[in-house]
């Protein structure tokens, strides 16, 4: 007695892949903030090793958030001796 096996080939049609939703212009504002941030941070602790001016050690980077949102809206300058906040 002979057995013969027949493997049955199922055709699928790909799908193209699903493209991610594209980000909002608060969520690009929001991305861009955070890394200005990051980098006035950078700079910062730089500074505070001795290797940068040496006015960046009395500069603190502040984010500043939206309160409706709670996406960051702003990156500001505090000064620790004269309090004086400045635009970055």
């Amino acid at each position: 007695m002979t057995t013969t096996t027949t493997n049955a080939t199922q055709s699928q049609t790909p799908q193209p892949p699903q493209q991610p939703p594209l980000p909002s212009a608060d969520e690009l504002a929001s991305k861009a903030l955070l890394k200005r941030y990051e980098g006035l941070m950078m700079v910062r602790t730089k500074a505070v090793k001795g290797k940068g001016a040496w006015y960046w050690s009395h500069l603190e980077p502040i984010l500043l958030h939206n309160t409706d949102t709670g996406l960051p809206k702003a990156v500001k300058l505090r000064c620790s001796l004269c309090d004086a906040v400045f635009s970055a």
